[in-house]
C-alpha cells in the first residue's frame, strides 16, 4: 500500500516526531511511505510561524529563521527515517503567479465562494485566520483581509502541488497532523477527490502524556468525538484498571497546576473564600454557569468541517441562556449565580486578542440582580476554587462540565447535542420548565461518588482506550517540567550541538514501537479509530475499581489541598476526603 504523509510543519517537533514514528511503523509493516515537506514554499506565513509566536507582520528575517529551523528538522527526520521524501515547493513553484493572480481577483464578499474542482478553498483557507482573530462573523478589516489572502495563497499552492503528487504517486491513504489546518484540509479534500482515505493525527488529550499518545481517526478531528460517544455505551459499563485511572489523575493534576499552554484556567489558589469574594450569604446555594467561546465552533462551521445547522435547542445563544438564568435569579433569593466567562474570550497565556463575542457579553451583563456576579478572567480565579462550595454547575458545551463531574459535582446542560462528552454525565433540560426542574433535581441530589466513577471511565476512554501509546518511541516528554540537573545538562548539550535533543529522540527510539500493530491495523483495514479493532480492554471488578478510585482521589487531594484546610461541612473537600478515606 502507498501511504502519503503531508508534513509541512516539521518545525513543531512535538508533532512532527510522533508523526514520523507512525510513518515508520507503517513502513516496517511493509507499506511504501512518501513524506511531503514544505521546503519554504509557504514562507509568507504558516502554522509553524504561528507556533513560534510570530504574526503575519513579522519580518522576513524572523520568518526565515522559522523556515530554516523547519528545513533542518525535516532533514533530521529524513536522515534517520529514510522515507521517500518529496518537496511541495518542487511541485508547485510554477504556480506562484497563478496563486497571486487568483488571490488578486478575490473580494471580501466572494472569497468563500471560490473553489477548484468543487473543493471550497476559499472557505478552507480561513480556518487558522478565524481562530487567530477569534472571529464570530465574516466581516474583515483591511489587516484581517491581507492576512486571509496569505492563507488563501498557501491553500492554492498546496492544491496545485499536491494534485500533481497524487497523480504521480496515486497513494491509497493520506495521513496528516490535524486535518483542520487550512493546507492540511486542502490536502484531505484532494485525497478524497483522488479516491484515497484520509486519516488525521493529533496528540492525545492527557496533559501528562499529550505528545506521547496519538489520536488516529479517519477524516477530520471532529469525527473523533463522534466515535467516542458511539463507543461510550459499551465502555461506560467497564470498570477501569488502576493504571488507566492513574493516567486520568495525572491529567487533572496538570489542570490544577494551570501552567500548561493549553490550560486557560488559573492554577488553584491555596486559600480562597468564594462566599467572601462574591458576597454570598451562608444560606444561599451556589450555581456557576460556565460559558464557552464561540470562535472555535464558528471557525469549524465556516470551513464546513462541522454542520452549522443547529440542533433543536432551548436557547438560541449563550447570551439568551444567561438572560434566562438572570430572570430565574430574580425569583430565587435562595440561590446565588456566578457566571464564569470563558478565559479564551479575552487575552490569555495563548494569545492577546479579545473575541468579538466578549464585547456583546459586557453589554448583556450591564445590569444584574443582587444574587448574580460575573467571574471575569481578570479576576484570576481558578475554576477549581469555585468548585469548593459550588452546589451545581450549569454548562453550555464547555469541557468544564466533564471536569466538574469528575469531582462529583452535579452539572446541568440545556442540550445533548452540543456536548463533547456524554450527556449522561449531566442533567439535561430541553424545555425551560424541564431545565429549571433539572437544576432543582441536581441541587436535591447533590454530590455523588458514582458521578466520579462514570467521569473517570469517560476520561479512560478519551485518554487511553482510544489512543495509541508512543511513549516507548518518544522517550522524553518536552512538555513536562524537568528537574534542575536535567535542565542544566541539556542546556550544556545544546551549546555543543543545537540539535542534540532532536538527534537523541531519533537515535533512542526502539526498532519497533509497541503501538505498531494497532497503527497498521487501523490504516490497512480502513477503520475509523482503534476502538473499531477487535481486542480486550484491561478492566477490574467494581470492588477493585472503587479501591483504585479512592487512591487516585487521595493523590488529587494532596495537590488540591497542599495545606489541610478547615473541613467545612458539605464543601468539596468534605465530600472528597469522606469518600477517599472510607473503609468500604
Amino acid at each position: 500500500m502507498k501511504i502519503l504523509f503531508f508534513s509541512p510543519h516539521s518545525d513543531i517537533w512535538v508533532h512532527a516526531f510522533p508523526e514520523a514514528l507512525v510513518a515508520e511503523s507503517l513502513q516496517k509493516a511493509g507499506h511504501d511511505i512518501y513524506y511531503v515537506t514544505c521546503d519554504r514554499i509557504l514562507d509568507e506565513y504558516c502554522v509553524s510561524m504561528s507556533a513560534a509566536g510570530l504574526t503575519q507582520e513579522a519580518s522576513q528575517v524572523a520568518k526565515g529563521k522559522v523556515c530554516n529551523s523547519c528545513v533542518t528538522k525535516a532533514g533530521i527526520i529524513n536522515r534517520h527515517f529514510s522515507f521517500n521524501r518529496l518537496s511541495l515547493k518542487e511541485y508547485c513553484k510554477d504556480n506562484l503567479d497563478y496563486a497571486a493572480k487568483t488571490a488578486s481577483g478575490l473580494t471580501r464578499e466572494n472569497c468563500f465562494e471560490f473553489d477548484i474542482d468543487q473543493i471550497p478553498l476559499g472557505r478552507i483557507a480561513a480556518y487558522e485566520f478565524l481562530l487567530q482573530y477569534k472571529k464570530s462573523d465574516l466581516h474583515f478589516s483591511d489587516d484581517e483581509w491581507s492576512h486571509y489572502l496569505i492563507a488563501f495563497r498557501n491553500s492554492v499552492l498546496t492544491y496545485k502541488g499536491l494534485d500533481k503528487i497524487f497523480l504521480e504517486i496515486r497513494p491509497d491513504r493520506l495521513l496528516l497532523y490535524n486535518a483542520l489546518y487550512s493546507v492540511n484540509n486542502t490536502a484531505a479534500c484532494l485525497a478524497k477527490k483522488h479516491g484515497a482515505s484520509v486519516y488525521s493525527l493529533h496528540a492525545g488529550g492527557n496533559l501528562e502524556k499529550r505528545v506521547q499518545t496519538m489520536i488516529l481517526v479517519k477524516d477530520h478531528n471532529f469525527n473523533f468525538f463522534g466515535q467516542l460517544l458511539h463507543h461510550w455505551s459499551v465502555y461506560k459499563s467497564i470498570p477501569a484498571s488502576p493504571h488507566v485511572l492513574a493516567q486520568v489523575t495525572g491529567h487533572f493534576i496538570g489542570l490544577l497546576h494551570g501552567n500548561h499552554f493549553l490550560v486557560y484556567s488559573k492554577s488553584r489558589a491555596k486559600a480562597f473564600d468564594i462566599r467572601r469574594f462574591f458576597q454570598i450569604r451562608s444560606d444561599q446555594k451556589i450555581l456557576v454557569a460556565t460559558m464557552s467561546s464561540y470562535d472555535e465552533k464558528f471557525a469549524a462551521e465556516s470551513i464546513l468541517a462541522k454542520s452549522s445547522n443547529e440542533p433543536q435547542t432551548l436557547f438560541s445563544s449563550q447570551i439568551e441562556w444567561i438572560k434566562t438564568l438572570l430572570n430565574l435569579m430574580t425569583k430565587r433569593s435562595d440561590l446565588f449565580l456566578i457566571v464564569r466567562v470563558h478565559p479564551r474570550e479575552f487575552p490569555n497565556q495563548r494569545d492577546s486578542i479579545h473575541s468579538e463575542h466578549a464585547k456583546h457579553l459586557k453589554e448583556a451583563f450591564s445590569r444584574l440582580p443582587a444574587n448574580v456576579a460575573i467571574n471575569w478572567p481578570t479576576d484570576g480565579i481558578s475554576l477549581y476554587n469555585l468548585a469548593e462550595e459550588t452546589n451545581v454547575f450549569l454548562n453550555a458545551w464547555s469541557s468544564a462540565g466533564a471536569e466538574m463531574s469528575m469531582l462529583g459535582i452535579p452539572v446541568v446542560s440545556y442540550s445533548k447535542d452540543f456536548l463533547t462528552f456524554p450527556h449522561d454525565l449531566t442533567y439535561v433540560g430541553i424545555t425551560e420548565h424541564k431545565y429549571q426542574a433539572a437544576i432543582d433535581q441536581a441541587l436535591s441530589d447533590g454530590w455523588s461518588s458514582e458521578r466520579i466513577r462514570m467521569a473517570y471511565r469517560w476520561y479512560a476512554l478519551l485518554f487511553s482506550h482510544s489512543t495509541i501509546d508512543l511513549s516507548d518511541g518518544f522517550r522524553r516528554n518536552p512538555e513536562l517540567k524537568k528537574i534542575f540537573i536535567e535542565r542544566a545538562w541539556r542546556k550544556i548539550a545544546r551549546t555543543m550541538s543545537p540539535d542534540f535533543e532532536l538527534e537523541w529522540d531519533c537515535r533512542s527510539r526502539p526498532p519497533y514501537i509497541s503501538g505498531q500493530k494497532r497503527i497498521n491495523d487501523v490504516i490497512e483495514l480502513n477503520k475509523d479509530t482503534v476502538l473499531d479493532l477487535p481486542g480486550t480492554v484491561d478492566s477490574e471488578t467494581m470492588e477493585h475499581e472503587t479501591r483504585a478510585l479512592k487512591m487516585e482521589l487521595q493523590r488529587l487531594l494532596k495537590v488540591m489541598y497542599v495545606k489541610k484546610p478547615f473541613c467545612k461541612k458539605k464543601s468539596l473537600y468534605f465530600y472528597l476526603t469522606r469518600f477517599a478515606n472510607s473503609i468500604n
